[in-house]
């Protein structure tokens, strides 16, 4: 999971600054896609894991996530605050480099 995680924030970071310093609108929007790809890849394979291992295991499935895959999905969570802010600025700087409202 830390490959995706660490794609995740470089990207996002890299969105974040480049809305704050350039006008660079489609280099930012590609980032985001990629960050935001890269977060829900890395809190849905976890998710899917768990259900497999519950499945195959005949258990609960909130005992396999507490069990296995509770710190990737919490990390995984909580990478997702720098891509949803990015997300959040992005209309703002759209609306800024081109002048127009959306």
């Amino acid at each position: 999971m830390l490959p995706y995680l660490l794609v995740s924030l470089v990207m996002s970071g890299a969105s974040l600054y480049a809305e704050s310093y350039t006008n660079a609108a489609g280099y930012v929007f590609l980032c985001l896609l990629g960050a935001a790809t890269y977060t829900v890849v890395s809190i849905v394979v976890p998710i899917l894991h768990a259900v497999e291992c519950a499945r195959a295991a005949g258990t609960r499935l909130l005992a396999v996530v507490r069990q296995t895959v509770l710190v990737p999905l919490t990390v995984a969570v909580v990478a997702t605050l720098p891509v949803a802010l990015a997300v959040a600025r992005y209309p703002a700087y759209f609306v800024r480099v081109f002048g127009v409202v959306v």
